[in-house]
C-alpha cells in the first residue's frame, strides 16, 4: 500500500512543478493548499490521537485510520511541488540591460510586480519588491515629469506596494497625474494609493478601498475602516 502511495506521489509532484512553472496563479493556490494542509493535519492529528487512545482502552474496537494524516500530507505535498515550480520560473525583479528605455524598464518591473503577486513570490521572496522599489524611486526622483501616463501608472503600481507613507503618496500623485492625462486605468489605483497613504499617517481613508483581514480558527474576519465623507 505504501508503495502505491509513493508511486502516485511522484507524478503528482511532477505535475505540480510543471503547473507551477507555467501558470503564475498556481503559486497563490499552492500557498492556500499549504494553509489548508496545516489545518487538516492539526485536526487529523487530534482526531487520530483521540481515536488511538480510545482504541487502546478498547472503548473503540476499530483502529484509527491513517488517512487522517496521509491526506493532509498529500495536500501539502501538492502545494509544495507547485510552489517549487513557480520559484523555478522566477525572472529577475529588475532588468537594467543596455538599450532598454525607462518606459520599457518600468513596464518590465510592472509585469513582474503583478506576476509575483499572482504566484505568491512577493510573500516568499520580499527582496524582489525591495529591488523594484529602489529602482522605481530612483526613476521617479530623476524623471517623473518626463514619464508618459502609462509609465506613471506602472511606477505608481510598484510604489503602492511599498512600505512607507512616502511611497504611497508618490504612488497617489503619479497615478492621479496619469488619470488626469487620460489613462483611465489609473483611477482605481490613485484612489487606493490615497487611502493607503492616509491610513499610513494615522488618518481615515476617504474612498473605502482598504480592508484588513484577520485569519483565525473561526474563519476570516474583515476589518474595513469607514470612509469619511467627501
Amino acid at each position: 500500500m505504501n508503495g502505491v502511495k509513493l508511486k502516485l506521489s511522484i507524478p503528482i509532484c511532477l505535475t505540480g512543478v510543471v503547473v507551477g512553472y507555467t501558470i503564475d496563479i498556481a503559486g497563490i493556490l499552492s500557498l492556500g493548499l499549504l494553509l489548508i494542509s496545516i489545518w487538516l493535519l492539526m485536526a487529523g492529528a487530534f482526531v487520530y490521537g483521540a481515536w488511538y487512545g480510545l482504541s487502546r482502552f478498547r472503548i473503540l474496537r476499530v483502529k484509527p485510520k491513517r488517512f487522517l494524516i496521509t491526506i493532509p500530507l498529500m495536500v501539502g505535498l501538492i502545494g509544495i511541488s507547485a510552489l517549487a515550480g513557480t520559484l523555478l520560473a522566477t525572472r529577475p525583479a529588475v532588468n537594467r540591460q543596455a538599450g532598454l528605455t525607462t518606459e520599457e524598464e518600468l513596464e518590465y518591473m510592472f509585469a513582474l510586480d503583478q506576476s509575483d503577486r499572482y504566484s505568491g513570490r512577493f510573500a516568499i521572496l520580499p527582496g524582489r519588491d525591495n529591488a523594484r522599489l529602489l529602482r522605481t524611486r530612483e526613476i521617479v526622483e530623476n524623471q517623473a515629469d518626463s514619464l508618459n501616463p502609462e509609465s506613471k501608472y506602472h511606477a505608481a503600481m510598484i510604489l503602492q506596494h511599498g512600505n512607507d507613507s512616502e511611497d504611497y503618496e508618490s504612488a497617489y500623485r503619479l497615478a492621479k497625474a496619469a488619470d488626469d492625462a487620460g489613462y483611465s486605468e489609473a483611477k482605481g489605483l490613485w484612489m487606493a494609493a490615497f487611502d493607503r497613504w492616509q491610513l499610513s499617517i494615522g488618518r481615515p481613508q476617504k474612498y473605502g478601498t482598504q480592508s484588513q483581514l484577520r485569519i483565525g480558527i473561526t474563519g476570516i474576519q474583515t476589518n474595513h475602516p469607514d470612509a469619511r465623507e467627501e
